[in-house]
């Protein structure tokens, strides 16, 4: 696999697999959430509608530590999005230039899950000895013992890990299928991979459109506020995407340069009060937004 056409530009695809990679995180994570079929049930005969038309998801118990949890792996997955570009399902793709980084970010809120998922333990495993009074307090006749899991059960149901996986090419399939079919599956993974790495480029185009419709909304307007932190995490977006420009697409370095000269100025608090240069960024920003149309189309 050497050059292959992506985006109208040659690919080195054996440049592409030096430097990148694929990372997944494996979460698990107890929902605390229990559709009740009965209920759902009564509410569709009460409205006289079909049961598939709806469904009644009750919260089996309040907890703040449970949410804690949940924002933790919220936290991480904000992590991924922001040093990755899309792939596959959940699967990412990292570049060896942020691979430190995304690390570096991702390490401390990881540790953060291991004393989370304990101290929720510890409080349901009180309720758990008291039969779940709490909870069937607050659900009454919606209590339903049977919808708890054991400590010991739900101790497994809590997880995370980030998986860091190898971008292979159609060289690396090796199974023995006779010399035909096997040419025509390594084709169709040579196939597969190029419309990957298309759609994976794409949200890197998805990211910076909707970067510069924020800014062009915010300065459209002449009254409109805006914050510094719009300007400045664009900074940090197009850094970021530079990095993530695996496959050198032209395309994408000039319209990284062009929004980062024309939209995203240097002086751009003055647009607070210049009226005139507020209308010119709105204006190149707009530009930008129409030339973007057919790459995240």
């Amino acid at each position: 696999m050497s050059k292959k056409q992506t985006n109208g530009h040659d690919i080195d695809m054996a440049d592409v697999m030096s430097k990148a990679m694929l990372v997944r995180l494996k979460k698990r994570c107890w929902s605390g959430k229990k559709n009740d079929s009965k209920v759902s049930a009564e509410i569709a005969k009460r409205h006289g509608s079909k049961k598939s038309m709806g469904r009644f998801v009750k919260t089996l118990i309040e907890s703040p530590e449970l949410a804690e949890i949940k924002a933790i792996f919220a936290a991480a997955d904000a992590v991924l999005k922001r040093f990755t570009l899309p792939w596959d399902g959940g699967t990412r793709l990292l570049t060896t230039k942020v691979f430190w980084e995304y690390n570096e970010a991702l390490e401390p809120i990881i540790r953060e899950a291991d004393p989370a998922f304990r101290k929720f333990l510890r409080v349901y495993k009180k309720q758990w000895e008291t039969g779940m009074k709490e909870a069937s307090d607050s659900l009454g006749t919606l209590f339903n013992a049977e919808d708890y899991p054991s400590p010991s059960v739900l101790k497994h149901r809590f997880g995370i890990r980030s998986k860091v996986m190898a971008l292979t090419d159609e060289n690396d399939f090796r199974v023995k299928l006779g010399a035909e079919t096997t040419k025509a599956v390594r084709d169709q993974i040579a196939a597969d991979i190029r419309e990957d790495l298309k759609e994976s480029m794409k949200g890197a185009y998805v990211r910076l459109f909707d970067l510069v419709s924020r800014i062009h909304e915010r300065l459209d307007e002449p009254t409109t506020i805006f914050r510094d932190s719009l300007f400045e995490s664009g900074e940090e977006l197009l850094t970021m995407l530079t990095a993530l420009n695996v496959t050198n697409d032209p395309d994408l370095t000039k319209m990284i340069e062009d929004i980062g000269k024309k939209v995203l100025i240097t002086d751009f608090a003055d647009t607070r009060t210049d009226l005139v240069k507020r209308s010119h960024v709105a204006k190149e920003a707009k530009k930008i937004l129409r030339g973007m149309q057919s790459y995240i189309g």
